[in-house]
């Protein structure tokens, strides 16, 4: 488990010079946000905001331009074992197996040969897909694909997982069930989580905490703490009146971002 601490992060996409009127972009401006060591943590905010370049900082792959991020004290330099990420497209080897993309991921990880298939199995059998294991990408459907990117990030036994709108591009049944498959396992691993949503009725069914993102440039708004989260496993929490109160609650801060129409519930 992490802390991850946020210390006045700016960053700026330079102009091409070639495109003569063009201007420095900032994307992040100010930002200061500290992650407590084993939270779900979910950021909420309209497209154009900052949140696939906050989470990208996170995971060392890009770097901010003024401010600092520290995991645990120390800053980012890169990207890490102990930080994993899992975009909402599942980037999978299509010619190697559900058993082989994990198997590599753990190689590439430095796991010796002769644990990597015990230890891929394990992680594929968290996730419901040991009777999967052998077949390809194009053999499986949306959301055991996503369940596939799953075990591979959880497979390296990251402190950190980063979530990059992961359940976005499937249906509202496979959704919710991943939702609560991955609500499961964090409750077995106490992972720092890192989950970016559209939806805010995700973000509040999934997070212990939501943060706020707003843009032009993009910052931190508001941190909701979520008082039911405790419960969600156990009832519907999204028929809650405190559910629909926070779920309002978000809507209003976001309004003035002028979100297309749908985009939020």
């Amino acid at each position: 488990m992490s802390d991850i601490v946020f210390q006045s992060v700016c960053k700026i996409f330079p102009a091409v010079p070639a495109r003569k009127g063009e201007r420095d972009y900032t994307v992040l401006h100010d930002v200061s946000l500290n992650i407590r060591a084993g939270e779900f943590m979910c950021l909420v905010g309209p497209s154009g905001c900052g949140k696939s370049t906050l989470l990208d900082l996170m995971a060392g792959l890009d770097f901010p331009t003024d401010g600092t991020i520290l995991i645990d004290g120390e800053p980012i330099k890169g990207p890490a074992a102990s930080r994993s990420v899992v975009f909402q497209q599942y980037a999978l080897m299509p010619w190697l197996s559900a058993l082989q993309n994990v198997e590599f991921a753990l190689e590439a990880a430095g796991v010796p040969r002769n644990r990597r298939r015990e230890r891929a199995l394990a992680y594929l059998r968290l996730v419901g897909l040991s009777d999967f294991a052998h077949r390809r990408p194009d053999q499986l459907s949306g959301g055991m694909k996503q369940r596939v990117a799953i075990a591979r990030s959880l497979s390296v036994e990251p402190r950190v997982l980063l979530m990059d709108e992961p359940f976005g591009a499937l249906d509202a049944q496979t959704r919710e069930g991943l939702q609560d498959e991955l609500l499961r396992l964090w409750h077995q691993s106490r992972q720092t989580i890192v989950f970016i949503t559209h939806d805010i009725d995700e973000a509040l069914y999934l997070g212990q905490r939501v943060a706020i993102m707003t843009r032009n440039p993009g910052h931190i708004a508001e941190i909701i703490d979520v008082p039911f989260s405790a419960r969600r496993m156990e009832t519907n929490v999204r028929r809650l009146p405190e559910f629909s109160a926070l779920r309002h609650q978000i809507w209003r801060k976001l309004k003035p971002d002028a979100l297309p129409p749908g985009t939020y519930h």
